[in-house]
């Protein structure tokens, strides 16, 4: 069953990988810009820390054989795990906002004064 739920998860977060490379060769051109920053490192946070609590959720309470004892550890744990991805993925959108309206500039102004006689 473990392999089975590592596999579940890897792919779960799988994508976050992707958008972090994105934003890893954005951040190459701009290398100033800590929207992008954010972004790279809210990114790889997700995944990371999803692996994590797999690893931790099922190995290492399955080991410690915690999950049957101590229901309360795991069911704490998740909510750690749980508030720690919600950082990250806060750390990645205020990323997305913050590069978003920094490239917004004012409209240029096109239209020519035209002087009447």
């Amino acid at each position: 069953m473990g392999l089975l739920t590592f596999f579940i998860r890897f792919w779960q977060y799988l994508p976050w990988v992707a958008i972090g490379l994105m934003a890893m060769v954005s951040l190459r051109k701009q290398k100033e810009s800590k929207g992008l920053l954010l972004q790279a490192g809210g990114a790889g946070s997700m995944f990371l820390l999803g692996m994590l609590r797999w690893f931790v959720i099922e190995v290492l309470m399955a080991w410690m054989n915690g999950s049957q004892k101590f229901p309360k550890i795991r069911d704490g744990a998740d909510i750690i795990f749980q508030f720690l991805l919600f950082l990250a993925l806060l750390s990645f959108a205020a990323g997305y906002c913050a590069e978003r309206f920094a490239r917004r500039k004012p409209a240029e102004v096109t239209a020519t004064r035209i002087d009447q006689p």
